[in-house]
């Protein structure tokens, strides 16, 4: 009972975390959409009302500079991935904490990274903005020396029924133990849930690769289905899934 109200516990966390973050994820989601939408309409005016616009330093950005570098973005944008109209999706973002002054990468402490990838039809690129925590506004807009060929990814979906078929089994396994006779089934649960190695991490761009040493906790399964460049399924050998199934059998 005490292991049923740990896991509860760790639940209610983890789910009011998840609500933080979707909350945090939604207003930079937001403020990108419209800054996209002003910068493909050339309304540097909205773009600049997004903009923070004195950054850590003190040092304030001027209004008909920032039309200037706007323009020059667009043309860049044009430039690489053609005049048609062009799709983009809100990839991901990345909080940056730092304990002191040292920070990396000469980014400041508290600032979110957001990722944009942009799609052409034929090529995909990305581009990020970073974003001041306190205002919830953009500090920096720039592209990344990202542009890949579209790959094919009705055959990456395809691909996902196989850890579809994992998590099944694994289901399937833990629904026997409950079924059984056996002792401490909490210890059986967990090395369903646990025991899944190697792992297969197959993503929309890079292909196949393998990780033996790389355990795939959570039913053995995992997704990543934020726009095509981050895009990726993982599976693990479900090893406790196929011990506890052969135990079973062996006990019939």
């Amino acid at each position: 009972m005490k292991y049923l109200k740990l896991s509860f516990i760790l639940f209610v966390l983890s789910f009011f975390t998840s609500c933080n973050l979707l909350v945090d994820s939604s207003s930079y989601e937001t403020t990108t959409s419209t800054f996209v939408e002003a910068l493909k309409q050339d309304d540097f005016d909205t773009c600049i009302s997004l903009m923070q616009l004195e950054n850590t330093q003190g040092q304030r950005l001027h209004a008909d500079t920032l039309r200037v570098e706007f323009d020059h973005f667009k043309k860049l944008l044009h430039h690489s991935f053609g005049e048609k109209p062009y799709e983009y999706n809100f990839v991901k973002w990345q909080k940056n904490i730092y304990s002191n002054q040292d920070y990396k990468d000469n980014t400041p402490p508290k600032t979110t990274r957001v990722f944009i990838e942009f799609n052409n039809g034929n090529e995909l690129g990305v581009f990020q903005l970073l974003f001041d925590d306190s205002t919830n506004k953009i500090l920096d807009i720039r592209t990344l020396d990202i542009k890949v060929e579209k790959p094919d990814i009705y055959l990456f979906w395809l691909s996902a029924i196989i850890p579809i078929i994992v998590l099944l089994f694994n289901l399937y396994v833990i629904r026997e133990i409950k079924r059984s006779k056996l002792s401490k089934k909490w210890i059986k649960y967990l090395a369903v849930i646990l025991l899944n190695v190697p792992s297969f991490t197959y993503a929309a761009i890079g292909g196949l690769t393998v990780n033996f040493l790389s355990f795939q906790l959570l039913l053995g399964v995992g997704f990543s289905g934020n726009g095509i460049i981050e895009s990726a399924w993982t599976v693990g050998i479900p090893l406790g899934g196929l011990y506890w199934i052969w135990q079973l059998k062996m006990w019939k």
